[in-house]
């Protein structure tokens, strides 16, 4: 079997074999239906290969769907990590001082709402972590040690600068949770929301539209100023 470890991002650009044919097939049917809900047959026929190309790869179905996760997580570090690097560096050096913290909540919240919501990549990627945090496997591990946590913790350190509280602080720890909904969650309901809106999805002016809402959103959920930057900015692009 070949090793994972050799498929980087710059493999899955420049190359198509099979194996990242295998990854790509998983990534769309797997977040479509759930481990359970796709065969190797499916798999295969979605990488226009042979089914036995997965236990070559792979060793089985089981380890294609780890490799896809791992793919995932990969992927989406690479596009957020820079932003979870500059929240943390920032709170570092911020002081507590709350002016400092409340631009860098806006600015990460602004940041993060653009890439989640708008950049193809991400929302290729984000069904099957959807799925896995619904409905965790043994591979939970995967995301949550790759991505979540990371996550928890930098928007626990922020948490806590902005109010004077130990980032291990129980009751602190249970916001954190609430702030990642906030960043998160909104991701899980888009099509409520598109729902609710009479949208069939996203584009850049629905994005903007969102962009500052979110941002107060996270930046009161934290316990960070007072007064909404955006109000409600214009009109929110057309209907359909």
């Amino acid at each position: 079997m070949k090793n994972r470890a050799s498929l980087r991002p710059s493999r899955m650009k420049a190359r198509k074999d099979t194996s990242v044919l295998l990854i790509e097939s998983g990534i769309v049917l797997f977040g479509a239906r759930g481990y359970d809900g796709v065969t190797t047959r499916e798999l295969a026929d979605g990488a226009r290969t042979n089914i036995s190309s997965i236990k070559y790869h792979f060793g089985g179905k089981e380890a294609l769907y780890r490799a896809v996760l791992e793919e995932i997580i990969q992927e989406i570090t690479e596009l957020v990590g820079p932003l979870l690097l500059a929240l943390r560096n920032g709170v570092a050096e911020a002081n507590g001082n709350r002016d400092v913290l409340t631009r860098l909540a806006r600015q990460f919240a602004q940041n993060w709402c653009r890439v989640a919501l708008g950049d193809p990549r991400t929302q290729k990627r984000i069904p099957p972590i959807v799925r896995e945090v619904i409905q965790p496997s043994r591979h939970f591990t995967v995301i949550y040690n790759g991505f979540l946590r990371v996550l928890y913790d930098v928007l626990g350190e922020l948490l806590a600068a902005a109010n004077g509280q130990a980032a291990v602080d129980e009751e602190l720890q249970i916001r954190t949770h609430i702030i990642m909904n906030v960043v998160w969650g909104f991701i899980y309901t888009e099509s409520l929301l598109w729902h609710q809106m009479g949208w069939n999805g996203y584009n850049r002016n629905r994005i903007e539209a969102i962009v500052p809402v979110l941002s107060d959103a996270f930046v009161l959920s934290i316990g960070l100023g007072t007064k909404p930057a955006s109000g409600v900015q214009g009109q929110i692009a057309g209907r359909g």
